[in-house]
């Protein structure tokens, strides 16, 4: 028998010139996120966000994911994942409370927030490549 589940989502993906609001203002640069989360195993489930290739550049690793929800509203599919993590920057690390947000829809796959409370926040949506994110909890 198959593991079920009913709200999460799978990405491994990178994307280019993506705005992040830094402690010292808005940054562009590559971001990649390791994403691997359901709702039924979230003791289990990891993010790993870096962003950066030079600097600024910063790595969050979540240690304890607190939810992941998913909520329909018409053909627009949200999957939220909220959780703490440890923030790695500028050699420094901090515990830290994040929160990520995909959006689904029948033509596009999105990332359209993601923030670092009390240090930034993705300032823009990024779109991400036809394919890249498998969702669950998203299906008609």
């Amino acid at each position: 028998m198959g593991v079920i589940c009913s709200c999460g989502a799978i990405l491994n993906t990178t994307l280019f010139n993506i705005a992040f609001q830094l402690p010292e203002g808005v940054a562009s640069g590559t971001i990649t996120y390791n994403v691997n989360v359901c709702q039924e195993r979230v003791e289990s489930s990891n993010v790993t966000v870096n962003f950066g290739d030079g600097d600024p550049s910063f790595t969050l690793q979540s240690t304890n994911l607190v939810a992941v929800q998913c909520s329909t509203q018409g053909d627009v599919c949200t999957i939220t994942i909220t959780g703490q993590g440890i923030l790695e920057f500028e050699g420094n690390q901090q515990d830290v409370t994040f929160q990520l947000e995909f959006r689904v829809d029948e033509t596009s796959e999105q990332v359209s927030s993601f923030t670092i409370e009390g240090f930034g926040f993705q300032a823009e949506i990024a779109v991400l490549p036809p394919g890249t994110l498998t969702s669950f909890g998203c299906e008609d």
